[in-house]
């Protein structure tokens, strides 16, 4: 079976803990969330210095996320996670698929109309 990437790419200055373009494994995803009325959240499984203790040796948190702006606010957030569920499940012959592209305007939905953040802990 091909492996398949998501690709997140926003038009926001690298600032360090705020990414340009990332491209994650399609199995890294943890979640999806609704943040708001209009912000729909992504976020991805902890891996190798991608995590930040909590203070209990036992539970670590992963705070790495995009953020994608929705238009029209949650009652439209069923219809851009079925566009994103339906991007995952077709044939893709290189394994790509874009979820947002800022600087192309291409989004695999209508109503995702930027990305808001690609926030990632780095390794340290």
């Amino acid at each position: 079976m091909e492996k398949k990437f998501l690709y997140f790419g926003s038009t926001a200055d690298d600032t360090g803990s705020t990414e340009e373009i990332i491209m994650v494994p399609v199995e890294n995803v943890s979640h999806w969330e609704v943040a708001g009325t209009a912000a729909l959240d992504v976020f991805f499984k902890s891996s190798v210095g991608q995590e930040t203790n909590t203070g209990d040796a036992d539970v670590h948190v992963d705070h790495s996320k995009v953020r994608l702006v929705v238009t029209a606010g949650a009652g439209n957030m069923k219809s851009v996670l079925q566009s994103i569920a339906g991007a995952i499940n077709a044939t893709h012959s290189d394994g790509l698929i874009v979820i947002a592209d800022d600087e192309n305007s291409v989004y695999c939905n209508p109503l995702i109309t930027s990305i808001n953040a690609i926030t990632i802990i780095d390794a340290s």
